[in-house]
C-alpha cells in the first residue's frame, strides 16, 4: 500500500509503504529526515527509517502516527512477494547513504518496496505525482485515515 501525506514537503508529498495482510499482520515504513526511532533489525537507528507493525489495515487507518496520511494506493499480493517487499526495504536499514531528497528519499523507498512485490507501477520524483501516475492502476483507492468506531 502506498501510502501519501499530499501536504508534506510544500505540497509535493510525502511517501510511506505499509506491506502484509489481515491474515499476518502488517508492516509501516516511513523514509525522511532525522533517525529511527526503532530498527526491528538490528541496533542501527541513524538511517531516517521509522517502522511500526499493525494487526489489521483497519489498525493502520486509525493509527494517530498515520493519521498524517490523506491516501493511499492498494494492489493485491500475496505472502511471499510481501516479504520480498519487506527485504528490499530492509536494505535501507543497514545503509549509510541517508536520506536525500534528490537521489534517496520517501518515495523512493515505497516504489522500490511495491516495485520487489512484483508489481508494475510509474515512479515520479515528487510523490504527488506518483499517486497520480498510479491511481487508475491500483485495485483500491481513496482516504486512508479512518475514524475509530
Amino acid at each position: 500500500v502506498y501510502l501519501l501525506d499530499a501536504k508534506a514537503v510544500g505540497r509535493n508529498g510525502h511517501a510511506a509503504i505499509l506491506i502484509g495482510s489481515d491474515d499476518y499482520g502488517w508492516k509501516y515504513f516511513s523514509y525522511g529526515f532525522g533517525s529511527s526511532l526503532m530498527n526491528p533489525y538490528g541496533a542501527n537507528t541513524a538511517d531516517n527509517l521509522d517502522f511500526r507493525a499493525f494487526r489489521s489495515f483497519d489498525e493502520a487507518r486509525t493509527d494517530n502516527t498515520l493519521s498524517r496520511y490523506d491516501k493511499f494506493l492498494r494492489w493485491d499480493s500475496d505472502k511471499a512477494h510481501d516479504q520480498q517487499a519487506v527485504e528490499e526495504i530492509r536494505k535501507y536499514f543497514d545503509n549509510d547513504k541517508g536520506y536525500n531528497v534528490f537521489k534517496q528519499n520517501c518515495d523512493d523507498i515505497a516504489i522500490k518496496g511495491i516495485q520487489a512485490a512484483g508489481v508494475d507501477v510509474v515512479d515520479e520524483w515528487k510523490p504527488k505525482n506518483t499517486y497520480k501516475q498510479n491511481e487508475s492502476k491500483c485495485k483500491e483507492s481513496g482516504g486512508f485515515p479512518k475514524k475509530a468506531e
